[in-house]
């Protein structure tokens, strides 16, 4: 299910499941029972905005799409659905491709990312300003080593505290 991506900017949307080696340890049934909703729902969350799957595996995933606000509202619908046990930590990342993904952003976007967050890339928030889902909104973050702003997905039925994303080693900047 892997496409090759088509030349331009691509927003690209990395997701992983939040305490994933704590959750396969200490509930195994419910973690193994709950994978194929998982799999499925992202699936279907992706295609429904208009995404393509780049890379799977079984607590995380990778999706391109031709516009960042179709990326963020696909972290909005997954973030809204119910996937329990799990949480996701949502990282969203707008790049300029050529022929093949970069995706250092999104993924450190989503390494610091908490569970049930999605944090967006100046370059990304950009992009889907005048276009955000209903009742959502970006808020920056504060976080005195980065280099580059950074925002949150905020909207009513989400359950994340604004203002708080956890501070990175120097050097590890967002481009």
């Amino acid at each position: 299910m892997t496409e090759k991506l088509s030349t331009g900017t691509k927003t690209l949307l990395m997701a992983r499941v939040d305490r994933a080696e704590e959750l396969w340890q200490t509930e195994l049934d419910q973690t193994i029972a709950a994978i194929p909703w998982l799999r499925a729902s992202m699936a279907h969350l992706i295609a429904l905005n208009d995404g393509t799957l780049q890379r799977d595996a079984s607590d995380s995933f990778v999706a391109a799409f031709d516009r960042a606000s179709d990326a963020v509202m696909c972290a909005l619908d997954l973030q809204l659905a119910p996937l329990e046990p799990f949480a996701l930590c949502i990282g969203v990342h707008a790049v300029e491709h050529t022929d093949s993904a970069d995706s250092d952003g999104a993924a450190r976007l989503r390494d610091i990312a908490r569970g049930g967050q999605t944090l967006i890339s100046a370059a990304a928030a950009a992009l889907v300003s005048a276009r955000m889902p209903a009742h959502a909104a970006l808020t920056p973050l504060r976080d005195r080593v980065r280099h580059e702003p950074v925002y949150q997905l905020n909207h009513p039925g989400l359950r994340t505290e604004a203002d708080e994303v956890p501070h990175l080693p120097y050097g590890r900047v967002v481009r």
